[in-house]
């Protein structure tokens, strides 16, 4: 891959897996001040990138592949994240990369062995390392997209109509055994207004568990609604900063 940069460099080399008329395209191209420009944004954007990792030419795929072969389970986020952020002998770890994964073992050092859960070792590698953004699931390399805002929002909005729809038939249940209940006090000897009143203090205590599960459902729809919004806002300055453009490089950031 080394040699093959290198004769890139050379004005009219050519590709040998490359059609002659696309390399010069794809020259042309990278002479224009179009080229020139995303050239620059791009290094611009490469300058950002905190952590590196040192899996070397392996994918992402691969070292998943090779650790589940190796443990015989399949590896967490976690697992691939500190198998590709080992320097290699005579190299160290970049400065991001080595306080990331000091506070990472700090953090597993304090999980009980026994009850240790996988969301807790999510919840660690989301906290030093990062939530996933641009549609890109970290540790699991291209092809493995996180899903979208608006498949949040679907799913949300699913989830809002069976609730809907529970407390409907539940409100519909109600309602028939409360004609029923009528009925059988009627026949008991109970007068109207004792009847409305025993049925309002049962109504009443209702409203008030009602209530507090209403308030609970609101606080969780609204932080959901609150994610979303976020996730939108993320991918409307992704969209900005990363058009999709023919001949546009793609890099892999963490």
């Amino acid at each position: 891959m080394e040699e093959l940069m290198k004769m890139l460099l050379i004005k009219g080399y050519k590709v040998p897996h490359i059609p002659e008329d696309m390399w010069k395209k794809l020259e042309e191209f990278w002479e224009s001040p179009k080229g020139q420009e995303r050239s620059k944004r791009n290094i611009e954007n490469k300058r950002k990138s905190m952590m590196c990792h040192y899996a070397g030419s392996k994918s992402f795929a691969r070292k998943r592949a090779e650790t589940k072969a190796k443990d015989g389970k399949e590896p967490d986020p976690l697992d691939v994240w500190l198998d590709t952020h080992v320097p290699k002998k005579g190299s160290r770890l970049d400065d991001a990369s080595a306080t990331a994964k000091k506070a990472i073992e700090e953090d597993l050092a304090r999980l009980p062995q026994v009850s240790c859960s996988g969301d807790d070792r999510i919840s660690i590698f989301k906290k030093h390392v990062g939530e996933d953004k641009n549609g890109y699931a970290k540790t699991f390399g291209l092809g493995v997209k996180v899903p979208r805002p608006g498949t949040k929002r679907c799913a949300l909005e699913e989830e809002r109509a069976k609730i809907i729809k529970v407390d409907t038939e539940a409100q519909k249940k109600f309602d028939k055994m409360s004609n029923l209940v009528i009925k059988l006090l009627e026949l008991q000897g109970m007068s109207k207004e004792e009847i409305l009143t025993l049925l309002s203090d049962g109504e009443d205590e209702d409203n008030n568990d009602g209530e507090n599960n209403d308030g609970n459902e609101k606080e969780n729809f609204e932080e959901a609604n609150d994610d979303i919004r976020e996730e939108d806002d993320y991918q409307a300055q992704d969209n900005y900063q990363a058009q999709d453009e023919e001949g546009e490089e793609y890099y892999d950031y963490e």
